[in-house]
């Protein structure tokens, strides 16, 4: 199993049972409520939230160390990133590309697709059509926007890296904000600010459950399938 599916499982497996745990003692609290005002009710409502928030601390303590192991590996993988050299045919036709004086968008074109989708091959001559097209705005914006989609899945070291760090971000809010009573008692607090009155912050509504591994990485990464797929590669190591 690939990193990022781990990943998601983890995360996934954290959120429902959280998800579960919210619901045990909301069907305990219901159970409870015809004796609201009774020394009994406090009692065992507080035994019951106590029993809820200590389930979640347990799957905080079990995710977070899960979840380290993996993005170890992760980084592991981003770190050995090596970019693909041009072949032998591909730099013969860049040089043949930066010898015309002005290269025309279908010869340029016409060269990209004979690049193989080799990222550094295409970033060099995007630079090349955007020299030889310079004085023309809407030009040089098809270089930077259509051969870096015609690039192989191909992610560098950095840009892994920076997404790594906001992915890891990501995964200790959600697993800090689910079961910590401070962040309900805040949430709660906006809620009457804004709505007026009190609310209890146990009925506040909780983050929908995700979907799948692509529903996972678009809601704490914002990525596309494009940018999944090479985020994917760079700390899979390979594709999944």
């Amino acid at each position: 199993m690939t990193h990022t599916e781990t990943l998601y499982l983890l995360m996934r497996d954290f959120t429902d049972e959280r998800r579960k745990n919210r619901e045990t003692y909301m069907n305990r609290k219901a159970a409870l409520h015809d004796y609201q005002g009774s020394k009994g009710y406090t009692e065992e409502l507080a035994a019951a939230r106590k029993k809820r928030d200590d389930a979640d601390n347990a799957a905080r303590a079990k995710t977070a160390k899960a979840i380290n192991e993996v993005f170890q590996g992760m980084r592991a993988n981003v770190g050995a990133i090596k970019a693909s050299a041009p072949t032998d045919e591909q730099i013969r036709l860049l040089q043949v590309a930066k010898m015309l004086d002005h290269p025309s968008r279908g010869t340029l074109d016409s060269i990209a697709n004979g690049l193989g989708g080799n990222a550094l091959a295409l970033a060099a001559l995007s630079d090349i059509a955007k020299e030889a097209w310079k004085d023309n705005p809407d030009m040089v914006r098809h270089w930077n926007v259509s051969y870096s989609h015609m690039a192989n899945a191909e992610m560098g070291a950095e840009e892994g890296y920076k997404l790594l760090r906001t992915l890891e971000q990501s995964c200790e809010k959600i697993i800090q904000a689910n079961g910590a009573n401070m962040v309900r008692e805040r949430n709660a607090g906006i809620h009457e600010r804004i709505h007026g009155g009190t609310h209890d912050p146990d009925d506040l509504p909780q983050e929908e459950p995700y979907t799948s591994n692509r529903d996972f990485y678009r809601r704490t990464l914002g990525l596309d399938e494009n940018g999944y797929i090479q985020f994917a590669v760079a700390v899979n190591g390979k594709s999944e």
